[in-house]
C-alpha cells in the first residue's frame, strides 16, 4: 500500500518526485489510518494516508530537494531553526552538542526530513503522527 501511495504521489508531483526516506514518513501515516478500529476508517485508509502524505510533502518537500538546501525553505534554514528551538527548549542538550562539537547535520537531516520516524518503534510512531 505504501508503495502505491508513493508511486501515485510521484506521478502527481513530478517536480519533487520520489526521494529516499519518503517511505519512512508515509509508512507511519498509513499505519495510523489502517489501525483504526472502525471498518469505514480502515476502508479508506489508503486514500486518507495519500491525502495526508501529499499535504505534508507540500509543507516539507523543499527539505528533500538538494537544489533548495541553501534557500529560506530548504534544509540548511530548517537546521538553523531546529537548533534555535533546541537552544530555547532544551538548553542542556544544546550546550552538550555544542561542547562536543556535534555537527547538526549528523542528526538534524534525519529528524527534519523523516520527522523522527526512525527514532521510534512503529506503535510509538503513531503517537508522533497524531
Amino acid at each position: 500500500v505504501v508503495e502505491r501511495i508513493l508511486f501515485v504521489h510521484t506521478k502527481v508531483h513530478k517536480g519533487l518526485g520520489y526521494i529516499q526516506g519518503m517511505n519512512e514518513v508515509c509508512g507511519p501515516i498509513y499505519y495510523v489510518f489502517a489501525s483504526q478500529s472502525d471498518k469505514e476508517s480502515q476502508e479508506f485508509a489508503e486514500a486518507d494516508a495519500f491525502f495526508c502524505f501529499s499535504s505534508l510533502m507540500v509543507e516539507i518537500g523543499d527539505k528533500f530537494n538538494k537544489a533548495l538546501d541553501s534557500s529560506p525553505t530548504g534544509y540548511k534554514s530548517a537546521l538553523d531553526q531546529m537548533m534555535n528551538l533546541l537552544q530555547r527548549k532544551d538548553k542542556a542538550l544544546y550546550n552538550d552538542l555544542v561542547r562536543k562539537d556535534v555537527d547538526p547535520q549528523y542528526f538534524g537531516f534525519r529528524w527534519i526530513t523523516l520527522l523522527l520516524s526512525q527514532e521510534f518503534l512503529l506503535p510509538g510512531k503513531a503517537y508522533v503522527c497524531i
